[in-house]
């Protein structure tokens, strides 16, 4: 009988799972590099909840002897819950600090006057893309120029354009060489002129 209670206490516990303890003094800012599963618990009842991105940063609050990382979860209802993470024996979760210089240049398009530019990185982490966009420059306007010089009878034009893309920013008109009202007033005087030499012809024909 004495065997038989010996032989269950030694199956009781070798069947018994080993406990498990949470270090919340473990804290940190981590990022996903492949897509997670969330965890409900770190405890051996845990139940998949949701997924989380790559890509994506967590606050970690704690980690559990047994490979979780506990963070500040935010569900689909605004509702925030503790999330845990596995890390353990997995490549797809890093300190943040590691991921930021992950970032690598692989292009350049340079703004111009009216259009945005952006920088092009990659991650090679998360193997994921990004754009820094770069503002437009906005135009610089050049000096006034001259591009039709103006005639006796048609005005001329000068415009000032953009140092940059050529584009005209600003167009003037100059006046004609002989002002409109000048015109006018000659031909009046003309209209008189021929006028009176008719008047005066019509009377010498009379006499």
């Amino acid at each position: 009988m004495g065997y038989s209670n010996n032989y269950n206490s030694k199956l009781n516990t070798s069947s018994a799972k080993p406990s498990i303890t949470l270090d919340e003094s473990f804290t940190g800012n981590y990022v996903v590099i492949t897509e997670k599963v969330v965890y409900s618990t770190y405890e051996y009842d845990r139940k998949e909840i949701d997924s989380i991105p790559r890509g994506t940063e967590v606050s970690v609050t704690g980690n559990s002897s047994n490979g979780f990382y506990r963070f500040d979860y935010t569900k689909g209802d605004g509702s925030i819950v503790d999330g845990y993470l596995l890390y353990k024996n997995k490549d797809n979760i890093v300190p943040k600090e590691e991921y930021d210089e992950a970032w690598e240049k692989t292009g350049i398009v340079e703004p111009h006057c009216t259009k945005d530019g952006y920088i092009q990185y990659f991650n090679y982490l998360s193997e994921l893309n990004k754009k820094e966009i770069l503002a437009a420059t906005g135009h610089v306007p050049g000096e006034m120029i001259v591009t039709k010089e103006p005639t006796i009878f048609s005005v001329g034009i000068q415009t000032v354009s953009c140092e940059k893309c050529e584009q005209v920013l600003e167009v003037e008109y100059i006046s004609p060489l002989v002002p409109p009202l000048m015109w006018v007033m000659l031909l009046v005087v003309v209209i008189i002129f021929i006028i009176s030499g008719i008047v005066f012809i019509r009377s010498k024909n009379k006499q």
